[in-house]
């Protein structure tokens, strides 16, 4: 493959920006793009709108905010409608002397439980919001990483095949000099055995660019892949990246953030809990008419029940035990991220370095290389076995590249996922 510099231009996806990626090496020449060609934009926004998982939690969203409407309602008042005196004996028998009495009466609610219950309803909905947020970061996260990887399959696959039209080459040359009596025939074997080897790498590159195309098709929910390759725009990588995670805006990574969500939307059930002790005072008035004479009262009533037994002390120590549990969580999460932050950020840094260094010293050399032994083969000054090797050599370094390049940009991914943001924050410099 002959190829100047290359690397996928990542896209800004909803909840966070991609940065671009690494110029590659020129592994030669690529084929005409067919007419349907995936780029990641294209993909990740198939997998935002059908991802099934996204659904649900976007349900769970439209469940909280009928919730928060809900909390803002006042307890409906009561009628109540009495009939007595009736069906006795005597002077009671009948309806004679029925005292009939319609009462209207309504529950108020003392220690503010109306605005902590809202509060604790627009917790838990944020709380909601967030976990959606974070499933779409997961689904891009997931996206990117099946696009990669069939980006690398399909260009392995690619250089795999043109190793095997050089070896081919290379062993008719062979039988040709082993004919002329210039060589002996082992080189002519040695030549078919690096066909048959190229030609076995070849079929496993193909079963994994399925399986990855597949994958990738996943990522939306399609059984099949109906796409015929995937590609992008080509840019530099990233002049520098952070030193360290460091910790000054470690609150605000998605994952952080929720858990401190959580903790917020415990605070709030608590102080709900803790004034649902607080009983309710019941009022309510009604006329009352009398059978007996014909005439009519007011009759007033309020009511209030006596916290002798039950003054909600388990629901409250509840409350207290997850509200401690959810900051243990929160201060988990920091440290669960501060860890994976820098793990990822570490094989970005190092296979960054290893990519320059491929793309601008290894490959350049090996080629050189093989340019040298072509040239030296066509003057009989080495064997055939020696241009295999060469070119070989070379093969396995623009392997190697698609190898780094894939751990490279799958990590890129992670600190994106983690962060919710660009993963370098700095100026890009030309080569």
């Amino acid at each position: 493959m002959d190829r100047s510099s290359f690397v996928v231009r990542w896209t800004v996806v909803s909840l966070l920006v991609v940065p671009p990626l690494a110029a590659a090496d020129e592994a030669g020449p690529r084929r005409a793009a067919p007419a349907r060609v995936l780029t990641l934009s294209q993909a990740t926004a198939l997998a935002l709108e059908h991802h099934p998982e996204l659904r649900v939690s976007a349900f769970e969203v439209e469940a909280q905010d009928g919730r928060v409407r809900q909390s803002r309602l006042l307890p409906n008042p009561e009628l109540e409608a009495t009939v007595e005196d009736v069906g006795g004996s005597g002077a009671r028998r009948g309806f004679d002397d029925a005292q009939t009495t319609l009462l209207l009466s309504q529950r108020i609610e003392l220690g503010r439980k109306r605005g902590r219950r809202h509060e604790a309803a627009v917790r838990e909905r944020e709380v909601a919001a967030l976990a959606l947020g974070t499933k779409r970061l997961d689904v891009v996260t997931q996206t990117r990483h099946a696009f990669v990887a069939t980006l690398v399959a399909q260009e392995r696959l690619e250089a795999a095949r043109a190793l095997i039209v050089v070896f081919r080459n290379a062993a008719q040359a062979a039988e040709r000099q082993v004919r002329a009596g210039g060589t002996a025939p082992v080189e002519a074997t040695r030549a078919a055995l690096a066909v048959a080897q190229a030609e076995g790498d070849a079929a496993v590159r193909a079963a994994e660019l399925t399986t990855a195309r597949m994958t990738l098709a996943g990522t939306w929910g399609s059984a099949t892949a109906d796409f015929a390759r995937v590609a992008d725009d080509l840019e530099r990588l990233p002049a520098a990246l952070p030193a360290s995670s460091g910790t000054a805006h470690l609150d605000d990574v998605p994952a952080v953030a929720r858990a401190r969500a959580e903790s917020a939307h415990f605070q709030s059930t608590l102080a709900l809990e803790q004034v649902r002790a607080v009983p309710d005072l019941t009022v309510g008035a009604g006329p009352r008419y009398y059978s007996d004479d014909d005439t009519a009262a007011v009759v007033f009533t309020v009511s209030m029940p006596l916290p002798f037994f039950d003054r909600n002390q388990g629901a409250v120590d509840e409350a207290r035990a997850r509200l401690a549990k959810a900051r243990a969580e929160e201060d988990a999460a920091r440290v669960a991220v501060r860890t994976a932050l820098e793990e990822h950020l570490a094989v970005v840094r190092a296979s960054g370095e290893q990519l320059r260094i491929l793309h601008d010293v290894t490959i350049p050399q090996a080629r050189a290389v093989q340019r040298d032994m072509q040239r030296a083969f066509g003057q009989g000054a080495v064997r055939s076995i020696e241009v295999l090797e060469a070119e070989r050599t070379l093969h396995q370094l623009q392997d190697q590249y698609w190898t780094v390049f894939g751990r490279y940009h799958t990590a890129l991914a992670d600190v994106d996922r983690l962060t919710g943001s660009r993963a370098d924050g700095h100026a890009e410099e030309g080569r």
